[in-house]
């Protein structure tokens, strides 16, 4: 228990398949993929809550629908850093570069959708720092995937039945599809 293991499938040239599987020792905040992204002038689309930020207790707040907006947009500063900006029930997303090229990422595994935010940094930095304007400018963003995270704040109305348990197996398959221009 506690190994992880990511197998990485690449089908065709235009085509890479992630699947993460393990079992935990502990019960799980949240659970999925971290990947650095270059930020300079990317857009993001989706398909799925938005357009503002939609998390599991907070869902109703947010419509259904396909939002777009730059890297640079996404992210809300507070005057302590903190992780913002996640987008609940994604089917699918896309990120595109100015140049034409593009991926699109979508759940292949359980109920296929996914959780997605984007950070300008790194949540190890946001950690460490007490105050947003000590924070270092990256040349990248953080995208995080996450398959399963359990919401903020628990009542009667807003429980999940998410799976986040220690000596549970998870298996999950995300697929990433290239477009180079």
């Amino acid at each position: 228990k506690g190994d992880i293991l990511v197998a990485y499938e690449v089908p065709s040239s235009d085509l890479v398949r992630v699947t993460l599987n393990f079992t935990p020792k502990y019960d799980m905040v949240r659970y999925g993929f971290r990947i650095p992204v270059t930020k300079d002038d990317m857009g993001w689309t989706w398909y799925g809550r938005g357009p503002g930020e939609s998390y599991y207790d907070r869902i109703n707040a947010t419509r259904v629908g396909e939002f777009s907006v730059g890297a640079d947009k996404i992210f809300h500063s507070y005057a302590r850093p903190a992780e913002n900006s996640s987008h609940t029930d994604t089917d699918a997303m896309r990120l595109e570069s100015t140049q034409g090229s593009s991926f699109v990422g979508r759940r292949v595994s359980g109920d296929k959708k996914f959780e997605f935010t984007i950070l300008p940094y790194t949540p190890e930095q946001m950690n460490e720092s007490l105050l947003d304007e000590l924070l270092m400018k990256n040349d990248f963003c953080e995208l995080l995937i996450d398959f399963c995270s359990k919401e903020i704040e628990r009542t009667d109305t807003n429980t999940t039945n998410l799976p986040l348990k220690k000596n549970v197996t998870y298996k999950e398959t995300f697929e990433i599809k290239i477009n180079e221009r």
